[in-house]
């Protein structure tokens, strides 16, 4: 008789406790994710901010009061929920009212009933021309942008985006053209690849 969870066949805690905690239940393909968040057309400080928001790492109102930091997960701007990552970046009515000037109505559905994996995942692959860009571009400037106005307001500076639509067009539109003049063509965008080294200098 041997004991299956072990190469050897002898039996131990260890493997008896990975075989009674295994999780055999579909995960999400986490590593396309972060292909998708690294392969987007934008600033690198937003692809930064994407990967805390695909490893869920934002300090939310949830997360504070987990760790008891503060009294109370409701959000703080609107009082209408639990200030999860989704809600600061989507529902919040502060984020929610932009996503509506921005998003055709026919995909709006769709856009607001996933979960942040699933949000992030269908539209940073979503490479449809909008706005002189393409909607993964938008949208990651646009998630980039609605966490520093929050921060701003959180942290009291009050100043004020007048077309905030228009803001996040420019900052994408932006970061398309330059990513196309490094790339040498006016055409569809990408990314190179270059290979930065050092060389040891010589003596003296």
């Amino acid at each position: 008789m041997a004991w299956g969870e072990t190469v050897d066949g002898e039996f131990s805690v260890r493997s008896a406790h990975a075989l009674v905690t295994r999780d055999l239940s579909p995960q999400p393909n986490v590593s396309a994710l972060f292909s998708r968040i690294w392969g987007v057309v934008a600033t690198e400080r937003a692809k930064m901010f994407l990967c805390l928001v695909g490893n869920q790492a934002l300090m939310t109102d949830v997360e504070r009061f987990w760790r008891h930091r503060c009294i109370t997960e409701v959000c703080q701007m609107c009082k209408g929920g639990s200030e999860t990552i989704l809600h600061m970046l989507q529902d919040c009515p502060a984020m929610a009212g932009l996503w509506n000037q921005i998003i055709p109505r026919r995909r709006r559905r769709l856009f607001f009933e996933q979960s942040l994996i699933e949000w992030l995942y269908s539209n940073l692959g979503d490479d449809q021309e909008t706005y002189e860009s393409v909607w993964s571009t938008v949208f990651t400037m646009a998630v980039w942008w609605a966490w520093k106005w929050r921060c701003d307001n959180e942290f009291d500076k009050r100043g004020k985006c007048r077309d905030r639509m228009r803001l996040i067009k420019e900052a994408a539109k932006e970061v398309t053209l330059a990513t196309n003049k490094m790339n040498g063509r006016s055409g569809s965008v990408g990314s190179i690849d270059i290979l930065v080294g050092w060389s040891v200098p010589s003596e003296g």
